[in-house]
């Protein structure tokens, strides 16, 4: 890992101060937890395992990483991946909408043509259906873990907050796609859409119809995103990247996944 030992130690340290000053005995074990996690996220092979030892208790995690134009989903998603190497049979990766052959041609179609909001939900949606059933059922049946690179919660943003259409039918149509499987956690970088869209447009990679679009279209997007943490807290991590480096990011998915489970 790139960060350094001594810099997440401090951070365990100054917790366990805080919860002796403020917190009592509970809160000083919860912190002594936080600490030995801080110090334990090195060893790679041990948090993974803890983390298999969760998934096989809840029958499979279904992690969603979410977030608007150049929020740092496809980085914190290179890193896991990386972090993982060596699970490759007990964790998988999928990104929305083009993990699966199909998928793949739907997400040229979507890339390239900004459609009506209706259309793009249901071209999401039988994507979506793919890759479920292919490639996300089956490893949460055999109790292992997916990450996934969007997920139900950019349609609701997208094509719900930002696109108009009523909630209900965008659900109907997300839970139909999912067999009613939404995940169990969904970690949202959070990003104000002109730093957003700034980092999208460094990356010159051409940019989908989405990074055209303007700010007001993107601030919907993230009220949707921000509406939706809201309402359902205990599913939703919400990471804000504004000002965070890289590292300083997936140390805070990190810590913050070890503290949800």
């Amino acid at each position: 890992m790139v960060f350094d030992k001594k810099f997440l130690t401090s951070i365990g340290i100054l917790t366990v101060v805080a919860g002796v000053l403020f917190g009592g005995r509970k809160a000083l074990t919860k912190a002594r937890q936080g600490l030995a996690r801080a110090r334990g996220i090195f060893d790679k092979g041990e948090f993974t395992r803890q983390l298999m030892a969760s998934a096989k208790k809840k029958g499979g995690l279904y992690i969603a990483i979410e977030g608007g134009e150049g929020a740092g989903k496809g980085t914190v998603m290179k890193r896991l991946k990386d972090f993982f190497a060596n699970f490759t049979e007990s964790v998988t990766f999928v990104a929305e909408p083009g993990s699966t052959a199909v998928g793949a041609e739907i997400y040229k179609i979507i890339r390239a043509h900004k459609l009506e909001p209706r259309a793009e939900l249901y071209l999401f949606s039988a994507a979506r259906c793919l890759i479920y059933k292919t490639l996300i059922e089956p490893m949460l049946k055999a109790g292992g873990i997916v990450f996934s690179d969007r997920s139900f919660v950019s349609s609701v943003s997208y094509q719900c907050f930002a696109g108009g259409l009523p909630l209900k039918e965008v659900m109907d149509n997300i839970r139909l796609s999912l067999d009613n499987r939404l995940p169990d956690f969904v970690v949202y970088l959070d990003v104000s859409p002109e730093v957003g869209l700034a980092r999208a447009r460094e990356r010159n990679d051409g940019g989908s119809v989405y990074e055209k679009l303007g700010l007001d279209y993107h601030e919907k997007v993230r009220q949707g995103y921000l509406a939706q943490a809201e309402y359902d807290p205990r599913r939703f991590i919400v990471i804000q990247t504004d000002d965070k480096t890289p590292d300083q990011v997936f140390l805070a998915v990190l810590s913050t996944l070890g503290e949800r489970l």
